[in-house]
């Protein structure tokens, strides 16, 4: 009903915008995991394009950081640091496999894919850090939409809970904040 309702509404909008000599905006419209869609960017949203910077702490891992997030016409792309506290390895799973990461809308539950990653290895291989040495790396996922301000960005999937009911996965930051 949403869907048939929106069409109709940017069909009139259009027609109108036409009529009076400019051109509407165009309208990205993305396919949750459930299979419904929704738009990206729709009137009366303020768009999420641009550079945040932060320093968001890691819910289950304190020696990784979001440090910016940068959300495009086409993409959203994470940039992290992890600061090794002792001698260690990372790596993250491929795009496509189970356990990558993925960025997960806490209201809808719709999920956006993770599409490439830079800088980091990725399974089976490791990238080998000494004490007190950092990486730098991206995660560049599907284009979240403009309603998502707050969003979980979260490595794999599990149906296991850790005692403070946290998923038992590498990386989780839950409730991350873009506005």
């Amino acid at each position: 009903m949403f869907q048939i309702r929106y069409a109709v509404c940017f069909a009139i909008t259009g027609l109108a915008a036409l009529l009076s000599g400019c051109n509407p905006a165009p309208v990205v419209v993305v396919q949750d995991k459930d299979g419904t869609t929704s738009p990206i960017s729709r009137p009366g949203v303020s768009s999420l394009k641009g550079e945040y910077e932060m320093n968001v702490v890691c819910d289950t891992n304190p020696e990784l950081r979001i440090k910016k997030v940068t959300v495009t016409d086409s993409k959203t792309i994470f940039n992290l640091v992890f600061k090794s506290e002792s001698t260690s390895w990372i790596r993250t799973a491929a795009p496509g496999q189970q356990t990558a990461f993925y960025i997960a809308d806490p209201d809808s539950r719709a999920e956006y894919k993770l599409l490439n990653v830079e800088g980091i290895a990725m399974e089976p291989s490791q990238t080998s850090l000494e004490e007190g040495e950092s990486v730098t790396f991206k995660l560049t996922f599907e284009r979240i939409p403009d309603s998502l301000s707050t969003f979980h960005l979260i490595e794999g999937k599990t149906n296991s809970l850790s005692q403070d009911g946290m998923p038992t996965r590498s990386w989780t930051f839950m409730n991350v904040k873009l506005k």
